[in-house]
């Protein structure tokens, strides 16, 4: 193997292993210190589902949506 291909392949590795540790952390119900951890924690004391606000407050998403499916035509 050459050397840019190696290092190709642990960059690839890196990338798996990182994005599985995060999910892992996410997942295990950890939060992370300061604000964003107190929003989380407080959200879960709470039961408070909050993935609703991240697609609800989007305005004129059809307008959008019309747009980006008017793009992707081209």
């Amino acid at each position: 193997m050459k050397f840019s291909q190696l290092k190709k392949l642990a960059r690839l590795i890196l990338g798996i292993v990182t994005l599985i540790a995060t999910i892992w952390f996410f997942a295990s119900g950890i939060t992370p210190p300061g604000l964003a951890g107190e929003v989380l924690r407080h959200n879960q004391q709470n039961d408070i589902d909050a993935s609703p606000l991240f697609y609800s407050e989007v305005e004129h998403m059809d307008q959008l949506e019309a747009r980006a499916r008017q793009l992707l035509k081209r």
